[in-house]
């Protein structure tokens, strides 16, 4: 039977389930532009990856989904199917061009519709919103900080930082976001080793 729900990677039913998560890690295969041992098995100290990421599950049936948020985080998301159809309508921070002030509006939403296989992206500060189409659907997100989307991030900031707190206020408080300016908290960092940049939460 299927049912409609999430489960995050501390509660009771995420436990009751690892095996099968962790079963179903070993096979993922990181993709090209990722560090290399990302979804890998273990870390040095042998430490199953599920312990060290961050991780989410949803289910859910036809018609069934989230309303339009934002997720206040730093890092990046990849979003995998892993069972059923789903669909994203994903938007970003722009400026209003009608607007005579200098102010903030949500972009025409792109609509992606995930089958089983395929993997999204998503990154800080886009409002989404998703509905099962169709079958039983069982989508993974994970966290991740490397590689950061730096164009985006850069004009994200650089746009934010010469507005108004109203402006932006007006905008985020749309999606129900308690910290309108969490975006403040990102910082990019440079990674030497590899020479990817990585994107951390800082706290002021």
């Amino acid at each position: 039977k299927c049912a409609a729900g999430y489960m995050e990677k501390d509660s009771q039913e995420w436990g009751m389930n690892q095996p099968a998560f962790s079963e179903w890690l070993r096979g993922f295969q990181t993709p090209t532009f990722m560090p290399i041992g990302t979804f890998g098995l273990a870390d040095p100290a042998g430490k199953d990856v599920l312990e060290l990421m961050s991780m989410s599950a949803f289910i859910g049936t036809a018609g069934t989904g989230v309303t339009p948020h934002l997720d206040e985080l730093c890092t990046s998301l990849m979003t995998v199917q892993v069972s059923g159809t789903k669909v994203w309508t994903i938007s970003s921070p722009e400026m209003d061009s009608d607007s005579r002030e200098a102010t903030l509006r949500w972009s025409d939403p792109c609509l992606v519709v995930l089958q089983p296989g395929d993997a999204l992206f998503w990154y800080v500060s886009q409002k989404h919103h998703t509905e099962v189409a169709e079958g039983c659907s069982l989508s993974i997100s994970l966290q991740f900080s490397q590689p950061a989307p730096s164009e985006y991030l850069k004009r994200l900031m650089g746009m934010l930082n010469t507005l108004p707190e109203k402006s932006k206020f007006l905008l985020y408080e749309q999606t129900g976001s308690h910290q309108t300016d969490f975006v403040s908290s990102c910082e990019i960092v440079k990674d030497f080793e590899n020479g990817k940049d990585s994107i951390v939460h800082t706290d002021f």
